[in-house]
């Protein structure tokens, strides 16, 4: 019963596509022309290798005229691409198939290796064995001799004289670079010969044939989408900046190889002048492992810390990752450290994590949060802080970058002394974004904001309210402070110094300087504000926008109202009674000292401007 209202659903959404294409789209059909359907849960081939995209649509045709289509969608449970077909027809018609790539907005140059002949209510497949529709392309081999120079861009340099595109077949017959994004079917690269992606550059394959790691090379900053990296062998390269004779330059290094490597056979990676190699461990008393004078297996999905004197270009040569794809995370629930990981990047492509997670500055001296709900790539080889909560969690990597709808509050502090370090802390309005405080060095001043007894790097919150802020100064001196606001506006903001009783409007000016000592207590601020677009559940239900928020136990009249000397304001319980009714200075603070639990009305009256809005006194 449950696949019939499928299908049916899908016949009604085919129904209404199908009207759309019918306004000059790619292709066109009456749904209603035919009394009877058939049905397909099915997966997309080429050329043996099952599609993983959801740019590739497929349609029915019949002496030419389309007879349905579907384009493919992302089944999570089953990790798979499923085209969820509807044809109409009537009996004794043979079918044809042809493939549409929306990227590109053509057809695809392949041919289906079956066809159909209609059978009205026939249905085929079901999710845990859907049908397949095997394609074979129409490929026209393209050969790299490198005639001028090495560049792939240059046509002169193919044997055809143009560059290949999307399902083509590549031979690379000379050392050849990858400058410019490239998107083809399958890749060979012959003995004597080489393929460097270049940085900034990304190269999408079904396939690659390199049997050797010298023979195709992957350069920092660019990247490899491959749908099967099993027996390809590549060079993945990293820059590491050296520190010299300065502070440390810290980085997080990761292996995108299968299996366990060794870091000595890591391109560059030791050296006489000097490097350091530690992997993070939660059973041991100082956090971290050092490896510099032992032998480190490092495997995929595994992160490790890393420093060198000098400047390096690291090279992971060997057969790529084709095994890991979601990390397990160790919980250690005994342990100081329990379920601190770092992990890493296990693909030659930029992905993002479904969590929150550190990531090591630009100065490689202290970690920055970053927010699940932020858009910031991991690069290959690059490795991440994260924390599981449980036993048993896993990081899951996409190459989608996520939707970040609701925007966030970045909080810095930097010190204006030696070093000029820095801290930062987020407030989120995105769910799910929380992350604890995880103290790398602990040599520069520290910003957090705790709940429930723990100190947090990044907390989810509503669009409007108050945290504390805490903050610990690693020498006496003077620091400044600041809170920039991303996809988010500001109806107040404003930062409360407990410590001098200073109110600053972070609206007005974006920083705040102030002196501290080592021995000050940590709860040295509060932040309070309220988004221009404040809607949860102590929002205003109707007038001109949000006007009060809660402080120390008291409602707060915003600032920014204006003269505000003759207004009055009213507080009104569920029953419409008037609990608490004061005008001018008297309403700015109001306490809920003698209000029962529970909702309340807050009416306020300014001449002409009239604001209702809604609070909880808990």
């Amino acid at each position: 019963m449950k696949k019939v209202i499928r299908f049916l659903a899908m016949a009604l959404l085919l129904s209404a596509s199908c009207l759309s294409y019918a306004e000059g789209e790619h292709w066109t059909w009456n749904p209603n022309q035919y009394a009877y359907n058939a049905t397909f849960v099915s997966v997309l081939s080429i050329n043996g290798l099952e599609q993983r995209s959801e740019d590739l649509e497929i349609g029915a045709f019949c002496d030419g005229e389309c007879r349905g289509s579907y384009r493919c969608e992302y089944e999570p449970l089953k990790d798979r691409y499923f085209a969820y077909l509807t044809v109409n027809g009537e009996a004794g018609m043979v079918m044809t198939f042809k493939l549409w790539n929306h990227v590109t907005q053509a057809e695809v140059d392949v041919t289906c290796d079956v066809t159909y002949t209609f059978v009205a209510d026939d249905s085929y497949g079901i999710p845990r064995d859907p049908y397949v529709f095997p394609f074979t392309t129409n490929s026209t081999q393209f050969v790299f001799n490198g005639t001028v120079n090495s560049l792939w861009s240059l046509a002169d340099n193919w044997e055809s004289n143009a560059i290949p595109s999307n399902y083509d077949l590549v031979i690379v017959n000379a050392p050849c670079q990858l400058d410019q994004d490239a998107e083809v079917y399958r890749v060979v690269v012959n003995d004597g010969s080489s393929l460097t992606v270049m940085e900034s550059y990304t190269l999408t394959a079904n396939s690659i044939i390199s049997d050797a790691a010298t023979k195709l090379i992957i350069a920092d900053g660019g990247q490899l989408v491959c749908d099967n990296t099993e027996g390809v062998y590549a060079t993945i390269q990293k820059f590491v900046e050296g520190y010299g004779t300065g502070s440390d330059k810290w980085c997080f290094i990761a292996s995108p190889l299968v299996g366990g490597t060794s870091h000595t056979t890591v391109d560059n990676l030791v050296n006489e002048e000097g490097y350091d190699l530690y992997a993070f461990d939660q059973t041991y008393v100082l956090e971290w492992r050092n490896f510099k004078n032992h032998d480190l297996t490092m495997n995929p999905g595994g992160g490790y810390l890393y420093a060198n004197t000098e400047d390096v270009v690291l090279g992971f040569a060997g057969e790529l990752n084709s095994t890991v794809e979601n990390v397990a995370l160790g919980y250690g629930s005994d342990y100081t450290q329990k379920g601190w990981n770092l992990i890493g990047n296990p693909f030659t492509y930029n992905v993002y994590a479904d969590r929150s997670y550190y990531v090591l500055n630009a100065e490689g001296t202290e970690l920055d949060p970053v927010a699940a709900s932020e858009v910031e790539a991991i690069m290959p080889c690059t490795g991440i802080m994260v924390k599981a909560s449980s036993a048993g969690e896993v990081v899951g990597f996409s190459q989608t970058a996520p939707n970040k709808d609701h925007g966030s509050l970045k909080l810095t502090v930097s010190s204006s002394g030696r070093g000029a370090a820095s801290d930062c802390a987020i407030i989120s309005f995105n769910p799910d974004d929380a992350l604890a405080k995880f103290v790398f060095q602990g040599n520069g001043p520290q910003l957090s904001i705790p709940q429930e007894g723990t100190d947090y790097a990044i907390v989810t919150s509503d669009v409007q309210g108050e945290l504390p802020v805490n903050f610990k100064a690693y020498e006496d001196g003077n620091y400044t402070i600041g809170v920039s606001a991303s996809l988010v506006d500001m109806n107040y903001l404003h930062l409360i110094d407990n410590l001098t009783g200073k109110e600053v409007d972070l609206l007005e000016t974006s920083t705040y300087c102030f002196n501290a000592r080592t021995t000050d207590y940590a709860s040295r601020f509060k932040i309070v504000f309220i988004c221009v677009d404040a809607n949860d559940d102590n929002g205003p239900s109707t007038g001109s926008g949000t006007f009060a928020y809660f402080s120390d136990g008291d409602i707060v009249i915003a600032d920014g109202l204006g003269d505000a000397s003759n207004a009055s304001l009213q507080v009104i319980d569920i029953m419409g009674r008037i609990v608490v009714s004061c005008q001018g200075d008297a309403m700015n603070r109001v306490s809920t000292g003698g209000m029962a639990p529970g909702t309340y009305v807050l009416r306020l009256v300014n001449g002409d401007d009239v604001r209702v809005q809604k609070i909880v006194v808990r």
